[in-house]
């Protein structure tokens, strides 16, 4: 017979699992066609940054700068890397397309709304979510441009939400 407190932790097990697998229907239910050919067509809206194999990147780290470069990111049934699936770290969204192809972009609500009906949550190396940048002035500049366009749209989020309030 069990104790009181394997009982309990089996009880919040078997809930967690459950609210698990209802979040999991429920994110199946919004996943459309439409929603995928939707984000697709935005991929190559200029609103995303394409993550190529040996793109070089550098941040700053407590030796200086420091340089590396991406490397392939296999996708399929033997990597666990899945395609058509999404992350989010630090303020920053990654997306595995049906091809294997990697994009980023800085978060904003209506951005990750889009990805979350469109693919599913997988884990994913997100690029520039630590601080890293594309070495390449011009690659970096682009970066740097959507970052300022994603903070415009989380100012504008954020005052429509204040005057629903």
């Amino acid at each position: 017979m069990k104790n009181s407190i394997e009982g309990a932790f089996d009880n919040a097990r078997d809930e967690i699992l459950a609210q698990s697998m209802q979040q999991d229907a429920e994110r199946s239910l919004r996943q459309t066609p439409e929603a995928v050919t939707q984000l697709e067509a935005d991929l190559t809206s200029g609103f995303w940054f394409r993550v190529d194999e040996g793109l070089e990147i550098e941040r700053f780290g407590l030796k200086g700068k420091e340089r590396s470069k991406v490397s392939k990111l296999a996708v399929g049934d033997q990597s666990p890397y899945q395609p058509e699936t999404y992350d989010v770290n630090n303020g920053v969204i990654a997306v595995i397309t049906k091809s294997g192809k990697v994009f980023v972009t800085p978060f904003t609500k209506e951005r990750l709304q889009l990805v979350e009906t469109a693919y599913k949550p997988g884990s994913i190396p997100v690029v520039f979510s630590n601080g890293e940048v594309p070495a390449d002035e011009r690659l970096r500049q682009q970066w740097e441009d959507l970052e300022t366009v994603a903070r415009a749209e989380q100012i504008k989020e954020k005052i429509i939400a204040a005057q629903k309030i």
